[in-house]
C-alpha cells in the first residue's frame, strides 16, 4: 500500500497497513480463507473507496456504512456509558427489518431495510444526531481532542516523529492507551499533557447557535483574531448526520405489485428535517479567561 502524501493520513490508512503488514500471511494462508478464496487485497479493498467486487459492498456496509454495526453497537454503549439516553434506539425493530437490497449498477448489494423499518432507522438516526450535538460536540469533551492531539505531537516528535503507515506499523500499534496514559502520568506529555493531567483545561469564551449563520460566523471570526494573542483556539461542529446520495440508506419498498430499492431520503421526512451543525466555540486558556470575557464584553458595546 502506498501512502498518499498530499492527504493527511486518517485511521483507517494505518488499520489498512496493520492488516498489509501484520497480518497478511495469517489471511492469505489460513485454511477458511483458502476455502472462500480471500486473499489480502478483498480485505484491503474494504477500507477503499473503490471496492474490488460487488460482493465487497455488504463488507464495507458492516464496516463503514450508515447502518454499520459499529455505529449501531457504540451509540447504545457510549449512552449507556455516559449515563444518558441520547442514544437509545429500537436496536431489535431495525435488525428484524434489515434485508439487502441489490444494487443495479455494481449487480452487488448493500444492507438496507423493509419499508417496515423506516420508522425503526429514523430512530438510529435521531439518536446519532442526539448524541454528537449533547455528547460527542459537548463542550468540556471536545476541547479535550486539541489537548490530547497536542499532547501526541509532543510525544511523538521526542520519540522520533510519526509513524508512516507503510513501515514502523509495529511500533505505531505499541502507542496503546496504556502506553499514553502512563507517559502522560509520568509528565512527558508536554504543556498539553500536564493540562489534561491536571484537568486544567482551555474554557470556552464564545459559541455561536448549533445552526450559525454567516453574521454569527462572521462574528467569532472576528473575535478570535481579537482573542488570538491570549491563544484562542477555535472548535467547529462541521457535521452532517446523514448523506444522502449513492451511500445513504436503500429502503425496499413494494408499491404497485414491483419491488425496488430507493433511497431513505425521499420517504422520510425526519432524514429531511437534520440540519447540519455547524456551531463554532472559542476556547482560551484558563489563566485568560477573565481577559477574553473582557475583550468580548468591550466588543459588545461597540456594535450597539
Amino acid at each position: 500500500m502506498k501512502a498518499d502524501k498530499s492527504r493527511r493520513l486518517e485511521h483507517e490508512d494505518y488499520s489498512a497497513a496493520a492488516l498489509e503488514f501484520g497480518l497478511k500471511d495469517v489471511i492469505e494462508n489460513h485454511p477458511e480463507a483458502k476455502n472462500h478464496g480471500i486473499g489480502i487485497r478483498d480485505v484491503l479493498s474494504v477500507f477503499g473507496a473503490s471496492p474490488a467486487t460487488a460482493g465487497v459492498l455488504v463488507w464495507k456496509d458492516l464496516v463503514s456504512g450508515q447502518m454499520d454495526a459499529d455505529r449501531m453497537d457504540y451509540l447504545l454503549r457510549d449512552a449507556y456509558h455516559a449515563g444518558v439516553q441520547y442514544g437509545r434506539y429500537d436496536l431489535d425493530r431495525v435488525v428484524q427489518t434489515i434485508r439487502l437490497c441489490p444494487d443495479p449498477e455494481t449487480r452487488g448489494h448493500h444492507i438496507g431495510v423493509d419499508e417496515d423499518g423506516i420508522h425503526a432507522v429514523e430512530g438510529l438516526l435521531i439518536a446519532r444526531f442526539m448524541m454528537f450535538t449533547q455528547l460527542y460536540f459537548h463542550k468540556t469533551r471536545t476541547i479535550y481532542d486539541f489537548h490530547l492531539a497536542e499532547c501526541m505531537r509532543h510525544l511523538l516528535t521526542k520519540n522520533g516523529g510519526e509513524f508512516p503507515p507503510t513501515r514502523n506499523i509495529s511500533k505505531f500499534l505499541q502507542w496503546d492507551d496504556w502506553k499514553v496514559l502512563g507517559r502522560i502520568a509520568e509528565g512527558a506529555g508536554g504543556d498539553h499533557g500536564e493540562i489534561i493531567r491536571t484537568r486544567q483545561h482551555y474554557r470556552p469564551v464564545f459559541m455561536t447557535p448549533e445552526v450559525a449563520s454567516d453574521d454569527d460566523l462572521l462574528r467569532a471570526t472576528e473575535l478570535e483574531e481579537k482573542l488570538k494573542a491570549l491563544g484562542c483556539i477555535a472548535r467547529d461542529a462541521e457535521k452532517s448526520w446523514y448523506k444522502s446520495g449513492p451511500d445513504e440508506i436503500k429502503v425496499w419498498r413494494t408499491s404497485g405489485g414491483t419491488a425496488k430499492s430507493v433511497p431513505l431520503a425521499t420517504l422520510s421526512p425526519v432524514v429531511n428535517g437534520l440540519t447540519k451543525v455547524n456551531q463554532r466555540r472559542l476556547y482560551v486558556p484558563i489563566s485568560e479567561r477573565k481577559a477574553a470575557n473582557e475583550i468580548i464584553q468591550k466588543n459588545e458595546e461597540k456594535k450597539k
